[in-house]
């Protein structure tokens, strides 16, 4: 292993560092994490320098210096039936058409996008508002109040009485009007 040049780029952090007992020894932590690199079978760290800044590349074990020899193996696969519940397959198709109720309405592509999101993030039941769409979108809370009176609007969630002020879920019967 070859030895390290020792010097501190900052030699009044590097003074505070010793003096308080972060560090034994100027210039120990290199080499050693060198020597408990070498002691797991982990390669070297690698130095490149970007013009003023040196960066160490530290590999870990899934590292893998050489080529592996990898011969797969033949897997037999036996595709099995799975049941799909029909109430999760008829939900699926209704946030499809929420989103394809969204594509007809006038709004902007930002707000459509910020539908849809809200339409595909909303399970079956799930009661959510303003605080709600406004984590899951990274968006302001007035945002979030925007983008569900639009959804209202469209018909596509519906208030929710006995949650509190400003709840809301998607609106299954208007789905399922428009499935026919």
């Amino acid at each position: 292993m070859e030895e390290s040049q020792t010097f501190a780029r900052n030699s009044h952090i590097a003074e505070y560092l010793k003096d308080y007992k972060y560090v034994k020894d100027f210039g120990e932590g290199v080499d050693r994490m060198c020597r408990e690199m070498e002691a797991q079978g982990l390669p070297k760290p690698e130095y490149k320098q970007d013009s003023f800044i040196l960066k160490a590349i530290i590999r870990n074990s899934g590292y893998v210096l050489k080529k592996a020899d990898f011969v797969p193996e033949k897997v037999d696969f036996n595709p099995k039936k799975v049941d799909v519940p029909p109430k999760k397959v008829d939900f699926d198709l209704q946030k499809l058409n929420f989103e394809k109720m969204v594509d007809a309405s006038t709004y902007n592509i930002t707000m459509k996008r910020h539908m849809k999101a809200m339409i595909a993030e909303v399970g079956l039941q799930q009661v959510f508002g303003a605080k709600y769409v406004a984590n899951s979108l990274k968006v302001s809370k007035t945002a979030a109040i925007g983008i569900i009176k639009k959804m209202f609007s469209l018909g596509v969630i519906k208030p929710v009485q006995g949650n509190g002020k400003g709840k809301y879920m998607l609106n299954q019967e208007t789905s399922k009007d428009q499935n026919g």
